[in-house]
């Protein structure tokens, strides 16, 4: 008899149990593994406008909200998808609808080359036990992408993608033209360099702009951004200290959080000129092996030349309580506040400000399986 966490003695295992181990061959004879995420939750959001005009068209009170989501790995060919359906928790200010439809990932991998829907190379911080979606600046994309160096802690990636925001559904006050889809791709550069300890991130990526009307000319939007994340024990418990900074020139779309891209759609034109930068750090401590808490704040700040008072800003932050009984669990609750800032006087009416603050409650439980 085998002794207590050992295994039995190789004759014994069945066939039929040894090839089960090997791998299951799924679509297209390659190996496969399916899993997924659900989210149950509870938040209670309100948005107060600075213009009281607005106060009507601005929703606010509890709502409950539901995220699923599966994803299929094949080991031969790698192919990842995601897709999640829901609301989002709180839009912190922004005043844009915020219930959607995200595909997050259908991309297929082989050796150093990736092609489909995935992550931009761009963006590195995730905020992956932060609730409130409008402090994230992850983003996907239409892609295709090489690894040109990937060797030990380094690797150097070179993509081609399609950064193109989308507006609001209904925007609640006539903006410009519609942002038309860009003609070629983004040119996206990325290094990094990763250890158990330190990871480092930084990365550009590179547009050609096609103005139009008299001033019709040809240019190039650039963008940059470095992130890190170093883990390091202190007061006698592990902490986390994260972020990214971005700066763009002509590259509105490069900063912020998916809420900031699309109320920037709605307001600003696609070959619009413009300065600015966006900001991202979180600090997290773990208090104990299951119970964690996370301070974030995040902030942006665009600039348009052509305009004397010209601004979109935006300043936000949250902290929560996350408890983590086993891997398949968690449960998230979190408080947040956020104010918005949108003056662009050449094209909203004259009657409204745009600007906003908001506060938001989450009690979130996720379920991975």
């Amino acid at each position: 008899m085998p002794t207590y966490g050992e295994g039995p003695p190789p004759e014994a295992v069945d066939q039929a149990d040894e090839d089960a181990t090997i791998g299951r061959r799924g679509l297209f004879g390659f190996c496969h593994a399916l899993s997924g995420t659900g989210i149950l939750g509870l938040t209670g959001q309100r948005a107060i406008p600075a213009d009281p005009a607005l106060k009507p068209l601005v929703p606010g009170g509890v709502t409950g909200f539901v995220t699923f989501g599966g994803n299929a790995t094949l080991t031969s060919g790698r192919f990842v998808g995601d897709t999640y359906v829901g609301s989002t928790v709180s839009a912190l200010g922004t005043l844009t609808p915020t219930a959607r439809l995200l595909f997050t990932e259908a991309s297929l991998r082989v050796g150093r080359i990736q092609g489909g829907y995935a992550p931009s190379r761009f963006t590195y911080w995730s905020g992956e036990d932060i609730a409130a979606w409008a402090l994230l600046p992850a983003r996907a994309v239409t892609m295709g992408a090489i690894d040109l160096v990937a060797q030990g802690p380094w690797s150097v990636t070179i993509a081609a993608e399609y950064n193109t925001s989308s507006a609001p559904p209904a925007p609640l006050v006539p903006g410009p033209v519609a942002t038309p889809p860009n003609r070629l791709p983004d040119l996206v550069v990325q290094s990094r360099y990763v250890t158990d300890r330190l990871e480092l991130h930084a990365a550009a990526g590179f547009r050609r702009v096609d103005r139009t009307g008299a001033a019709a000319e040809t240019s190039l939007g650039a963008a940059a951004t470095v992130g890190l994340k170093w883990t390091f024990d202190a007061f006698g418990a592990e902490h986390v200290l994260a972020g990214q900074f971005a700066y763009a020139r002509d590259l509105p779309t490069y900063l912020g959080s998916s809420f900031d891209i699309r109320a920037i759609a709605s307001t600003i034109r696609a070959d619009e000129a413009t300065r600015g930068w966006s900001g991202v750090v979180s600090l997290r401590r773990a208090w104990t092996p299951t119970i964690a808490t996370n301070l974030v704040m995040s902030a942006i700040d665009i600039r348009f030349p052509a305009l004397r008072t010209g601004r979109f800003q935006a300043l936000r932050t949250a902290a929560n309580i996350v408890w983590t009984p086993s891997d398949e669990w968690k449960v998230i609750g979190e408080l947040g506040w956020g104010r918005t800032t949108i003056d662009l006087p050449d094209r909203t009416l004259q009657q409204l400000d745009l600007s906003a603050t908001g506060y938001s409650g989450v009690l979130m439980v996720q379920r991975s399986f």
